[in-house]
């Protein structure tokens, strides 16, 4: 008598792990083999990202038929990220999942590098602040970072510092200074021993196993008046006749005044009285003239300019009234 076995299908057995290798920063090759014990005809594997979660299909019909190892490729990955695969095969009856496996993305160049911030601290020193950027793609190395010194007054410059630095076409004409190197944990730097009411502008690059990014120039900041200016105007006084001496000074310009000109004043006495400190002017003018003095009589001023924090001094400078009767002191206390 003929006897019949009937074969029911069950879940394979003995599904193995994915292997997993990183190619690229955004790709990773994914190879897996059949069921140790399908227990049955397969009719389809599935591959499974757990984060974020996408399947990947595939029946026996459509991967090769000369091998028992099959490979695809993930190819929309992000760079330096950690991805945990399964793979999943069924049968007619049943499914079974294998243990997850997991590998990590290449590195590649940063992206999204935030310029820096800058603070004024003083006359001398800027500090600036920086942060990791927004996808480090990697294990960042250090920050490097340069200043490029715009001057006293703000004009556009296409140049960027940290992309001339990079691409090593960086001349003197350019203005920029490399500045310092720091490591991933340290992203502040006070720059100092700057000039005086100068503005300036940084950038930052960003360095990692991979490659360099570099970040957009901040705008121009300045740094505060000097405590002074360098020196005074240079002064002239002309006696005009018996009771009036015209004075006139130079202007001083930016790079010596190191802040901004608020204003002259003029300091006039009688010579060898100790009334030189009686001020007769104070303003923006660049002449005065002295009137209402004594005829016969020699007189010495003296200029002092200021930018807001300090003042400096002109060369004292004397003349001596025409002879007259006149005798008047309205701007000069008399002795």
């Amino acid at each position: 008598m003929l006897s019949l076995t009937m074969y029911v299908p069950a879940a394979p057995e003995g599904v193995l792990s994915p292997a997993l290798e990183a190619i690229l920063s955004t790709a990773v090759t994914v190879t897996f083999d059949p069921p140790l014990t399908p227990n049955g005809i397969v009719t389809m594997y599935i591959i499974t990202r757990l984060t974020p979660l996408t399947t990947f299909s595939f029946t026996p019909q459509s991967l090769p038929n000369d091998t028992n190892q099959f490979t695809f490729n993930d190819n929309t990955l992000t760079p330096y990220t950690t991805y945990t695969y399964t793979l999943e095969v069924c049968t007619m009856g049943g499914c079974a999942v294998s243990d997850p496996s997991s590998v990590r993305t290449l590195e590649d160049t940063p992206t999204g590098v935030a310029m820096p911030t800058v603070v004024m601290v003083s006359s001398e020193e800027l500090e600036v602040t920086w942060m990791d950027p927004n996808m480090p793609n990697g294990i960042i190395l250090s920050f490097d970072l340069l200043r490029k010194f715009v001057g006293f007054e703000i004009s556009p410059s296409p140049i960027n510092c940290c992309e001339e630095y990079l691409s090593n076409r960086l001349n003197q004409s350019d203005k920029c200074d490399y500045v310092t190197s720091t490591d991933f944990n340290d992203t502040s730097f006070t720059d100092s021993e700057l000039r005086p009411f100068t503005y300036y502008q940084y950038c930052i690059i960003v360095t990692n196993s991979a490659g360099s990014a570099f970040s957009e120039e901040t705008i121009p900041t300045r740094t505060d008046p000097a405590p002074m200016p360098v020196r005074g105007p240079t002064l002239n006084a002309t006696t005009l006749n018996s009771t009036a001496i015209e004075l006139r000074w130079t202007s001083v310009n930016v790079d010596t005044l190191l802040g901004p000109l608020e204003g002259f004043s003029v300091f006039g006495g009688i010579s060898g009285s100790p009334s030189l400190g009686v001020e007769l002017f104070s303003g923006l003018d660049l002449s005065f003239v002295a009137t209402g003095l004594i005829a016969s009589t020699e007189y010495i001023f003296v200029v002092s300019v200021s930018n807001g924090e300090g003042v400096a001094f002109s060369n004292n400078d004397t003349a001596i009234t025409e002879e007259g009767s006149e005798y008047a002191c309205v701007y000069i206390t008399c002795t």
